[in-house]
């Protein structure tokens, strides 16, 4: 009986173990996840607005585009 008591300890000794490490790993990985996704959507509506502001400024848009010799001649 005895012997048996003691395996019993020693495995809900482990269960117990192993259910800790879990739950210290789910505490550890849901608030990065949570992270990575708000900064995630940061970075895209970031580049959204860059974006959008690039090509609605007309000064961009005249020192990005062709010289307008280049485009007079083209056409």
């Amino acid at each position: 009986m005895s012997r048996q008591n003691s395996f019993i300890k020693e495995i809900r000794s482990r269960i117990d173990n192993y259910f800790n490490l879990v739950l210290r790993s789910v505490r550890d990985t849901i608030p990065k996840q949570v992270g990575f996704f708000l900064v995630q959507k940061s970075q895209d509506k970031l580049n959204q607005d860059l974006w959008h502001r690039i090509n609605t400024n007309a000064r961009i848009s005249d020192m990005l585009g062709e010289p307008p010799n280049v485009t007079a001649r083209r056409n």
